[in-house]
């Protein structure tokens, strides 16, 4: 952490210094930090893609599924080809009892990825009629 502290020390306002931040954090398990670290580089960059998802993906850990929906969607948004962020998106979907659109981001998943298995688990269990439940 040493270096990452040097290096926000040179650069204040680069948002990326704060990712790897919250991404050092996060992998530590420490996530009260890896959410403030991930917080800030929005902050600084809000079009920072990479950082709503890693944000989005820290809340889920932690059962804030809606508030980490609207991270994956806020990822979508700026990088609509990354395949991951609408599978996260869908989990979380289905876990606030929306099943359809959870589909339709579990469909795009394989649009952009054919051979994502969890995608494939996941739309199989709501074609089912599966609820909440992990595949």
């Amino acid at each position: 952490m040493d270096f990452y502290d040097h290096a926000r020390r040179l650069q204040p306002a680069d948002a990326h210094v704060y990712f790897e931040i919250g991404r050092a954090f996060s992998l530590s398990q420490r996530s009260p930090e890896a959410l403030e670290n991930f917080r800030h580089a929005i902050a600084l960059k809000p079009d920072y893609w990479e950082a709503h998802y890693a944000l989005g993906g820290e809340l889920a850990l932690h059962d804030k599924v809606a508030e980490a929906a609207g991270e994956f969607e806020q990822a979508i948004r700026l990088q609509p080809d990354f395949a991951p962020a609408y599978l996260n998106l869908g989990v979380a979907l289905l876990k606030t009892g929306h099943p359809n659109e959870a589909a339709r981001q579990f469909e795009e998943t394989l649009r952009l990825d054919p051979t994502n298995q969890f995608a494939q688990a996941y739309l199989n269990q709501v074609r089912a009629g599966g609820g909440n439940h992990q595949p």
